[in-house]
């Protein structure tokens, strides 16, 4: 489970080291007036290098029970763990039903 967060953890932080370049490269390729051959090597860059920092390889994942489905963004929570937290009245703002 520990694994799965910290990958997820690493995903997340090279992500947003190499996002800045990520932007810099799609606007040199969406410049009509760059070179053509300066806009190939942008797209190379891009396809070949930096497809592992892509924000859609990155998985929420649960940082109690180490979940990837049906994971709530805010709360980092799978429902079932969000259920359980919220039944014993650990999140604020949530009512405990049935009591």
């Amino acid at each position: 489970m520990w694994t799965a967060n910290l990958r997820d953890f690493h995903k997340r932080m090279m992500f947003l080291k190499c996002e800045s370049k990520i932007w810099f490269l799609k606007s040199i390729i969406m410049d009509v007036s760059v070179f053509f051959l300066d806009r190939t090597k942008a797209v190379f860059i891009l396809n070949n290098k930096l497809w592992w920092v892509s924000k859609t390889r990155i998985v929420n994942w649960c940082i109690i029970s180490g979940r990837s489905k049906s994971v709530l963004r805010v709360f980092r929570l799978s429902r079932m763990e969000l259920k359980n937290f919220g039944s014993k009245g650990l999140l604020p703002g949530w009512k405990r039903r049935g009591f």
